[in-house]
């Protein structure tokens, strides 16, 4: 029972995480560097203006595309 609950609020909150908006992770704008957390961006930005959030959403998406192929791979294997 607690592992189901541990996966339903995994499961939620990364759905939750990747529905919400985000900026585009290429853009650049030196108007906005080193800004602090705000409704716009959610987790501030970097020296190059893009949003901290986004890049990290990025990442993860890649991240878990990799663990995905991998863990097929293993298993046809």
């Amino acid at each position: 029972m607690r592992k189901k609950m541990t996966l339903i609020l995994f499961g939620s909150t990364m759905i939750l995480f990747f529905l919400l908006p985000t900026q585009d992770i290429d853009k650049v704008n030196l108007n906005s560097t080193f800004q602090g957390m705000s409704q716009q961006h959610l987790l501030g930005t970097d020296n190059l203006g893009r949003d901290l959030y986004s890049l990290f959403l990025g990442g993860a998406m890649r991240t878990l595309t990799v663990v995905g192929i991998s863990t097929g791979i293993s298993l046809i294997a």
